[in-house]
């Protein structure tokens, strides 16, 4: 009886009722859609981020400020036993920072210079290419964007230079072997990737680290007053604001499409 009543009610409405509902699925399907398309790229960030850079947490040398370029050079500390231990079992790999400019089709660009080990397999970085290389040159990787902006492609050369550990400048030629495709912009935006030995050879260093990678969050703790652990959640905070900004938007946008939607149905009363 009640249903019969409700659908008579509704049929009996006409074109008003056919419009309240087609304005209430528009409304909702927008949210939906649009909290679909947040949510998944939160997730996709967070995913990449942690599996192509951060993966259980990084100690990083008190001596380095990613903020501060003139730190770079010199941002990098001796590498503790502890984590020397961790590294050679596999548990940690080393990441070497350092200022370089690089010239490809004869332009000047600054970059971030970073070493990673060839037979690391703690993160999704594709550095056993390294080991794969048997030019003369010295073997580099850069992210998509870079590559497409700079106009160079997979086999090309060109010269780079840097400053060892005696402040002395020095160069030679690079030639790109890959290109990554990571999505995350940390990782590829203005940077420059080399294998590790070949890095810490250039700058004739010994044992020295900008960054250390673990592979797991590690229980305990090593005691440094150089070296300090930052955990996925630490490292994901620029992040973590930035989705805080993005839903904050959102929801002011679901509030106004509400906000019409009611107007509307109100207006075919």
């Amino acid at each position: 009886m009640i249903v019969r009543l409700a659908f008579k009610n509704i049929i009996g409405s006409g074109i008003r009722t056919w419009s309240n509902v087609s304005i209430i699925a528009i409304v909702f399907f927008l949210i939906l859609w649009t909290m679909g398309i947040f949510v998944g790229w939160i997730g996709t960030a967070y995913r990449c981020t942690k599996a192509w850079e951060i993966s259980g947490g990084q100690y990083i040398s008190d001596n380095f400020d990613r903020y501060d370029s003139f730190s770079y050079d010199d941002g990098h500390s001796d590498i503790p036993p502890e984590l020397q231990l961790a590294i050679s079992s596999g548990e940690a790999v080393p990441v070497l920072v350092s200022a370089a400019t690089i010239y490809p089709n004869m332009r000047m660009r600054s970059v971030l210079l970073k070493g990673i080990s060839a037979n690391q397999n703690i993160i999704e970085f594709p550095s056993a290419k390294f080991a794969e290389y048997t030019g003369n040159a010295i073997p580099i990787i850069l992210g998509r964007f870079q590559a497409k902006n700079w106009g160079i492609a997979p086999g090309e050369s060109m010269m780079m230079r840097w400053r060892d550990a005696n402040g002395a400048f020095d160069a030679t030629e690079v030639e790109l072997i890959a290109i990554i495709d990571s999505k995350v912009p940390a990782i590829e935006t203005g940077q420059v990737w080399m294998d590790y030995d070949k890095l810490l050879q250039v700058k004739q260093l010994s044992n020295q680290a900008t960054i250390i990678v673990m592979k797991d969050t590690p229980e305990k703790l090593i005691e440094s007053k150089v070296w300090k652990f930052h955990t996925p959640a630490v490292l994901l905070i620029d992040l973590r604001n930035i989705t805080i900004q993005k839903v904050s938007g959102a929801v002011l946008i679901f509030i106004l499409l509400l906000f019409l939607a009611m107007i509307a149905i109100f207006d075919t009363q």
